[in-house]
């Protein structure tokens, strides 16, 4: 029997049988599921503000648990841990408690949270950072070739435009950019892994 997974991977080749791109909401739908479908997930994300950098190695396993390591501007080390109805935080040097998930997201801020927020946030579900549904932010769709990778792009303007790059096959996140502050923020997300074996202690301190 073929997984949900493979099953979801035929699916643009159905949206596009017809001629035409799908729509907007359709894509941003469709690309939530390809994160609710796996049951393992591992990435690295570079996220960069002008000479600013921030980067995320993101491990998740369902149902609830993740691990994202990275390096905040100037270097230093953060982490967020999560574990079933635990977690932590690892900033400035020391572990604290978060309340939940999304408040353990949303503490790792500025650069560095573009890298580390916005696959977690598909993960888990959390308003921060999460993507903008097409009723609010009125997207518009075209296909541009990223890097050898055939993507969707969305493009939405008002007071901070932005820009997602979702690949047409998987429906993951390649790349993101917006502009925040009359700075431009880019994050890009290279290939996962998914649905592969984690070792278990990477989710324990």
């Amino acid at each position: 029997m073929m997984t949900s997974f493979a099953q979801f991977l035929l699916f643009p080749s159905l949206a596009l049988s017809h001629g035409g791109l799908p729509s907007a909401s359709q894509i941003l739908s469709r690309c939530q599921q390809a994160y609710d479908s796996v049951s393992t997930f591992e990435e690295d994300v570079v996220a960069q503000s002008g000479k600013f950098p921030g980067t995320a190695h993101i491990s998740y396993q369902r149902p609830g648990k993740l691990r994202v390591t990275g390096k905040a501007i100037f270097g230093a080390n953060y982490q967020v841990l999560i574990n079933g109805g635990s977690t932590q935080v690892f900033n400035n040097n020391s572990w604290q408690a978060a309340k939940n998930p999304e408040m353990g997201i949303a503490t790792v801020t500025g650069v560095s949270g573009a890298a580390c927020a916005q696959v977690p946030a598909l993960l888990f579900h959390t308003s921060w950072y999460a993507l903008i549904p097409d009723s609010q932010a009125h997207y518009k769709v075209s296909a541009q070739n990223l890097k050898g990778i055939q993507t969707f792009r969305l493009d939405t303007k008002g007071e901070m435009p932005r820009t997602l790059w979702i690949d047409q096959r998987s429906y993951f996140l390649v790349k993101t950019s917006a502009e925040v502050f009359r700075t431009t923020l880019s994050v890009e997300f290279a290939p996962p892994k998914v649905n592969q074996s984690i070792p278990a202690n990477r989710f324990r301190k």
